[in-house]
């Protein structure tokens, strides 16, 4: 995996799976303040106007931005839209995992399911197992 540096501003936030808590964005931003970001945010490559999009790392990104950071460690993802939303869906997944004592995170697997379902449908009904994150895509 290539580990690029970018500004945090040029990251385009779309639609989230999980929605941002701020409390979790202010315990990230003091932590960060102290002692640099440690993990990469995951987006798309930049666009032809030099933007990304973000897929992972919402939180991390929000912290950044809440302190004024110029420059953030990512990893660029190169593949397509589909791929780019199982990611998505399996980094919220993880990080549900990791939060499942806090009772705001309970129903989320249900929602990534039903946010899988309508990728899927989207696609017409394909799931590739190129398509599934990890698994053939050239990125590991």
């Amino acid at each position: 995996m290539q580990l690029i540096e970018i500004d945090p501003a040029c990251v385009v936030v779309a639609d989230r799976l999980r929605a941002i808590d701020a409390d979790y964005v202010d315990f990230l931003a003091e932590s960060i303040g102290r002692r640099g970001l440690d993990t990469p945010i995951r987006v798309t490559e930049a666009d032809a106007q030099g933007f990304h999009r973000l897929i992972a790392g919402a939180h991390r990104h929000a912290a950044a931005l809440q302190l004024g950071l110029k420059s953030i460690p990512a990893i660029p993802f190169s593949g397509d839209e589909l791929q780019a939303e199982m990611l998505e869906i399996e980094e919220n997944l993880a990080g549900w995992q990791t939060q499942s004592g806090q009772p705001h995170h309970r129903a989320a697997p249900s929602a990534a399911s039903h946010h899988l379902c309508r990728t899927l449908r989207r696609h017409g009904g394909h799931l590739l197992a190129s398509a599934l994150p990890g698994k053939g895509r050239g990125d590991q």
